[in-house]
């Protein structure tokens, strides 16, 4: 275990704190991007299916059956909306917890293994929630789909 201070070469040390701007900006660039792509496909093909879904009813005298669509493409809607907001409030409470670790770090009260370890720690902690909120979407969006289209014939 090495702690910054620790690092006898001067150039390892700004080595060492590029690469943590760099994974730094990186990792938030990426959350940024597949969040706000993501939730840009969920949002449009569910919120697209609900509007289309309507329309249809409302065109129809006898559409009951499409009820039941209509409720899948808003739960597709809703878990889309629900993913986003975990996934904003989660960087909001972790992304000061790093800045504070990077902090330590270059104060020598911890660790490089520490940091990345840490890094490592709060990822496990909101993925397991962000997945399967992702994944419900989608499958509403595929239920509704099927419901929908089982309906016209």
């Amino acid at each position: 275990m090495t702690k910054f201070n620790e690092i006898p070469d001067d150039s390892a040390k700004h080595y060492i704190a590029k690469k943590i701007d760099e994974q730094s900006h990186q990792l938030l660039q990426l959350r940024n991007n597949t969040l706000s792509r993501i939730n840009n496909y969920l949002f449009t093909i569910n919120g697209g299916g609900l509007l289309a879904s309507l329309t249809y009813v409302a065109a129809k005298e006898n559409a009951g059956g499409f009820y039941l669509t209509i409720c899948f493409f808003a739960l597709g809607l809703l878990c889309a909306v629900l993913h986003a907001a975990i996934d904003y409030y989660g960087v909001e409470f972790f992304l000061p917890k790093y800045s504070s670790d990077v902090t330590k770090f270059y104060s020598n009260k911890i660790e490089w293994e520490d940091l990345v370890a840490n890094i490592e720690k709060r990822a496990k902690i909101i993925n397991p929630i962000l997945h399967p909120i992702g994944w419900l979407s989608g499958l509403a969006f595929l239920v509704a789909l099927y419901s929908g289209f089982s309906q016209l014939t």
